[in-house]
């Protein structure tokens, strides 16, 4: 396990962390949008944000949908740190 750690750049680890965020509030705004247009028709008293939350948690469809588009950019942006790595790895193997 510590050799594996130790190959992984910071370079790549940060870009992967950044593209999960980015990817997953990206795909998440049609869903959030959604919700406020759709569901959150009452007038509620709370900020939005936590009847949004609200609204996505109450709904099991809604919950599983956003569990899965987090899901899904994680997958990615970890898929995205091994592909630096290995670039970074051949570019070492061919001295450049």
């Amino acid at each position: 396990m510590e050799k594996c750690t130790a190959e992984l750049s910071v370079k790549a680890m940060v870009f992967g962390g950044v593209t999960d965020i980015i990817a997953t509030v990206v795909l998440t705004i049609p869903l959030i949008i959604y919700v406020i247009r759709d569901q959150l028709r009452a007038a509620t008293k709370e900020p939005l944000e936590i009847a949004v939350m609200a609204g996505i948690y109450a709904n099991p469809l809604l919950y599983g949908l956003q569990t899965s588009i987090s899901l899904g950019c994680s997958v990615f942006a970890l898929t995205f740190t091994s592909s630096m790595k290995l670039r970074t790895r051949s570019r070492i193997s061919a001295g450049v």
